[in-house]
């Protein structure tokens, strides 16, 4: 019984993945980014919490589940010089996927994939994980919170005129 529930587990991790990944209108630049949104992703639907423990890692949030799932699944996620994306049995996998949700979870679970997506890709790395590291914790164990903070004038500053923050963040990130 536990290896059924084991497979099923995996099978949804794949799917939220692929899922994610075409949300996308560009591959995930690097594997930071992409541990991001899928935080991002999960703390936004907290059923999909349990799927991808994260702990606190070097670079913030990481979820070792989601790194062996773009480890073990070549077939459905390719990391290259462009980034992280599905190839084209990764897009039948998100589609499926689709389908077999109800209209309502589907439309909510891509418009909230989009926003991420969206939102993440106007960030480099640091903003998004001064944000994280701001807004959720996870800066135990990390190596560059420390730099970060000293330059959280400076990413605040960006990020509010990148219309990502309001005021009120922005100054709770000067803190």
């Amino acid at each position: 019984m536990e290896s059924a529930s084991f497979e099923s587990e995996e099978k949804l991790r794949r799917e939220l993945i692929a899922i994610l990944l075409s949300a996308s209108k560009s591959p995930v630049p690097t594997r930071i980014k992409f541990q991001k949104e899928l935080f991002l992703l999960t703390r936004s639907f907290p059923k999909f919490e349990k799927l991808f423990p994260f702990t606190a890692y070097r670079f913030g949030p990481y979820s070792s589940n989601a790194e062996a799932i773009l480890e073990n699944n070549d077939g459905l996620f390719i990391e290259d010089k462009y980034g992280i994306h599905l190839t084209d049995s990764g897009k039948r996998l998100q589609e499926k996927a689709e389908s077999t949700m109800s209209p309502n979870n589907r439309e909510m679970l891509r418009k909230v994939s989009e926003m991420i997506s969206t939102i993440c890709q106007n960030m480099n790395d640091e903003e998004l994980m001064y944000l994280i590291y701001t807004t959720y914790g996870y800066e135990k164990h990390s190596d560059i919170y420390q730099h970060l903070y000293e330059k959280r004038e400076t990413i605040a500053k960006r990020l509010y005129n990148k219309g990502i923050i309001s005021y009120q963040k922005y100054q709770e990130l000067l803190e």
